[in-house]
């Protein structure tokens, strides 16, 4: 498979970027970027810490610039995103213009059985369903013009996501 462009995952809060993202690098023989793992690292705070410290839109902001930096770079790579990535309009216009968007797609109901609340802020002393209903009929429309295409990964093990991702790489390129 010859790539010539970044692979940015996107989708909701618990859909298995990070993970899928890093199976699918090794699959690949390239690099793997998780933008929340960057900003965690270079601000020495967990995204709960920078939440609640400096608040969603300096977050937001730190992500941006983490996003561009792993766009930017000359080595090519899968970039696992946050799922509210797409809320910033640069970025969104910056991932379908400049990268192959894939966005990984699972019903409701499973990524909230795979959620821990504690550790996402957005869903934190809520209702988690109700909140990723609100979440997804905010966001939706963005993930979908910012990816070239969609996979549900509904239902699957990792290893059977990463191949069937794999498996549209092959017969898109």
């Amino acid at each position: 498979m010859n790539l010539y462009q970044h692979i940015v995952l996107i989708g909701m809060p618990g859909v298995g970027k990070t993970n899928i993202g890093k199976l699918l690098s090794k699959k690949l023989n390239i690099k793997h970027i998780d933008i929340d793992q960057c900003v965690v690292i270079n601000e020495s705070q967990t995204i709960n810490e920078l939440m609640i410290e400096r608040g969603e839109e300096a977050f937001r902001n730190l992500e941006k610039k983490e996003l561009s930096l792993a766009i930017h770079s000359k080595e090519l790579s899968i970039i696992s995103t946050g799922g509210g990535t797409v809320l910033d309009r640069d970025n969104s216009c910056l991932i379908k213009d400049k990268t192959y968007g894939i966005h990984i797609k699972s019903s409701i109901e499973e990524i909230s059985k795979r959620i821990d609340v504690n550790t996402r802020p957005l869903l934190y002393n809520t209702n988690k369903l109700e909140a990723l209903r609100s979440l997804w009929k905010v966001r939706e429309k963005l993930y979908n013009n910012a990816a070239k295409i969609k996979i549900n990964t509904e239902g699957l093990s990792l290893d059977a996501a990463v191949n069937k991702i794999y498996s549209r790489l092959s017969n898109d390129k």
